[in-house]
């Protein structure tokens, strides 16, 4: 093969390898991404004023340099923290409407490197050092069947100031365009003029926190070109600490000494007439749900179940199972969700891993787990004869620290395992959500999720632990 051809091949390869990497559009810090799909080439413009390093100068001349690589060169920096990607690619323009297609790669995060590293990318089908235009540059994406799939460059550099051809505008659909002028090392003056054109998937604010952080990074990298440069170093100090300090101020106050079921039982004395629990055409109110669920945890007691036993629960979504699992927990037990859907070979291996000797049930399930372990005790939740009475977690020797329940994995990497949650996760779980979801009285929570699945216990609790209605 002849080297010619060679060449030519090895373009076409990059050619489409950067094209691939330009369909995973750049996580830039827009608030919009949809506004992408509905572009219209309208653009909105801010300026900003820049200073350059005292080093500048000498880090051009000693390093043979142009401003212009420098300035987008600390670009490709920028965007590869943004978008968390080693290559970083833009489309050039300068003053004459010639356009370069830059690409650099940014994995150690040192300006030297990148500069060094950033090349135009060579097009297949064009020989090496012919100007790209408008037109050749559609028919290249055409052919490719680029249009049809992403946006291309999200980013455009203009070295120049001056309007961008709206041609390539329309082609690219950029996000963002940054005219940097000037760029003639004789005329400048220890500033830069940035202006930045954004599309309508960023606010102006985003614009201005952009230049900032540009500003920021352009002076750490030039003054320190040969290091490499950590996100802390650069952020301005009111960002930083937001990062760092005011972001992870998480903590909050919650009950850390209560038993879930506790929580439950507030709500009751709160609101005993509301609707705490529905399925079709059935309804219990928060009293009726608690003492149905004290009547069945008495007889779970009666029968040598509490603290930290582990007690199955096979029942179909339905008012049943929420009695089954408020009962368990008000025994103090932890339950262990059988979905009466899951394979027989399933079911069998949970009863055994997690030596379940009880199982709630009802008439329809009752018969499926005696005929995989005939030796299991099934307890029917709809016949119970206990007191109707809340039982102090005292007496059971019970806090916020024993277990609440047992919830197994997919076993899609091997066999299933049990993770094992406490009362005081869940407890914390409820403050959370009333301060993010304000689940009130007036709420009403879908009970979603299948009882073997965590997202369950996410559901349930959220409603019954706030006063609202859970649907089955």
């Amino acid at each position: 093969m002849s080297s010619v051809v060679t060449k030519a091949l090895r373009r076409s390869v990059q050619w489409n390898e950067i094209l691939e990497a330009c369909a995973a559009l750049a996580e830039l810090p827009w608030e919009h991404p949809t506004a992408r799909d509905t572009y219209d080439g309208r653009l909105d413009q801010a300026s900003f004023s820049l200073t350059l390093p005292r080093s500048f100068d000498d880090f051009i001349t000693h390093g043979s340099h142009t401003p212009s690589s420098v300035l987008v060169a600390v670009l490709h920096l920028l965007l590869r923290y943004y978008g968390n990607k080693e290559d970083v690619i833009t489309a050039g323009i300068n003053a004459d409407g010639i356009i370069d297609i830059s690409c650099s790669r940014c994995d150690d995060m040192v300006l030297s490197d990148v500069i060094h590293r950033m090349h135009d990318i060579e097009v297949p089908g064009m020989q090496p050092g012919t100007p790209i235009t408008v037109e050749s540059l559609r028919s290249l994406l055409m052919s490719h069947d680029v249009l049809e799939r992403t946006n291309t460059l999200p980013v455009i550099v203009m070295h120049e100031a001056g309007p961008v051809d709206p041609r390539l505008t329309g082609l690219l659909k950029p996000a963002l365009i940054f005219h940097f002028h000037p760029v003639d090392a004789a005329a400048l003056n220890d500033k830069v003029i940035v202006d930045i054109e954004f599309s309508r998937q960023f606010e102006a604010a985003t614009i201005e926190r952009i230049a900032s952080h540009y500003q920021s990074l352009l002076t750490l990298a030039v003054n320190c070109p040969d290091a490499r440069i950590d996100k802390s170093a650069w952020l301005p100090s009111g960002e930083h600490l937001k990062v760092t300090e005011l972001w992870n101020q998480t903590r909050r106050e919650y009950d850390d000494a209560a038993c879930i079921h506790e929580l439950f039982e507030r709500q009751v004395l709160q609101s005993p007439n509301a609707v705490a629990v529905s399925d079709p055409g059935r309804s219990l109110t928060y009293f009726e749900l608690n003492r149905r669920a004290n009547r069945l945890a008495h007889q779970l007691i009666t029968c040598g179940i509490g603290s930290d036993n582990l007690i199955g629960i096979c029942i179909h979504r339905s008012v049943e199972m929420i009695v089954g699992v408020l009962a368990i927990l008000k025994a103090g037990a932890a339950y262990v969700a059988l979905d009466p859907e899951y394979p027989a070979e399933r079911l069998s291996y949970m009863l055994q891993d997690s030596a379940l000797h009880y199982v709630l049930s009802v008439d329809n399930t009752e018969g499926l787990i005696k005929s995989i372990n005939s030796e299991t005790t099934c307890i029917d939740v709809t016949v119970s004869v206990g007191d109707d009475k809340n039982i102090p977690v005292d007496s059971l020797g019970l806090d916020s620290n024993h277990l609440a329940y047992a919830i197994y994995t997919s076993g899609s990497t091997g066999r299933p395992k049990a993770s094992l949650l406490t009362h005081r996760g869940l407890c914390n779980m409820v403050a959370a959500q009333a301060e993010i979801f304000n689940v009130d009285g007036s709420s009403k929570v879908l009970q979603f999720a299948s009882l073997s699945f965590d997202a369950a216990t996410f559901e349930w609790v959220m409603a019954l632990c706030n006063g609202a209605q859970l649907c089955m």
